[in-house]
C-alpha cells in the first residue's frame, strides 16, 4: 500500500488488466465512487488458461488480494488448481460485495450473450451518444 493511486493523472479515465484485480481494495479505496466493471469467465475455464504453461512462466499474480509476489507458480503446488479456482471465485465475490449495486457492472462474454453489451455498458458509464460500429 505504498502507491497512492490518487496521484494518478487526471485524464485517466480507467485501469485495467494484471494488477487491477489483485490490487482492487486499493483502487477501490482510493475511488470509492468509481464505477466498476468485472470480468469474469467460468472458474475452469480461468483456471486452465492462467495456469498454462505460457501464463505459469510470466509472473502471473495469484486470483488475491495483495499477492505480494505470490505467483501462480508458487500458489499451485500448494493450493493446487481447485485453491487457485476459489481464489478466483472469492476475489470476484469480494467485488461484488464491496461495490454498490449502481456502481457495478458484471460482463461474462464467454457464457453470457453479447449482443446487447455495449448498449448496457454505454448506459452504466452514462455515455450519452453511442453508436453501433458497422464495419
Amino acid at each position: 500500500r505504498r502507491f497512492d493511486f490518487t496521484s494518478l493523472p487526471e485524464d485517466i479515465d480507467a485501469v485495467l488488466d494484471q494488477p487491477v484485480a489483485e490490487l482492487f481494495i486499493d483502487i477501490f479505496l482510493s475511488f470509492p465512487r468509481a464505477r466498476v466493471i468485472l470480468t469474469t469467465r467460468p472458474v475452469d475455464d480461468w483456471v486452465a488458461s492462467r495456469t498454462s504453461r505460457h501464463r505459469l512462466n510470466n509472473g502471473t499474480l495469484a486470483p488475491m488480494q495483495q499477492p505480494c509476489g505470490f505467483t501462480l507458480p508458487v500458489a499451485l503446488p500448494i493450493v493446487g488448481r481447485a485453491g487457485i479456482g476459489r481464489l478466483f471465485e472469492l476475489n470476484n465475490d469480494l467485488v461484488r460485495c464491496a461495490v454498490p449495486k449502481e456502481r457495478f457492472f458484471e460482463i461474462d462474454v464467454f457464457t453470457k450473450p453479447t449482443n446487447l453489451l455495449m448498449r448496457q455498458l454505454a448506459d452504466f458509464l452514462g455515455l450519452l451518444e453511442w453508436r453501433p460500429w458497422h464495419g
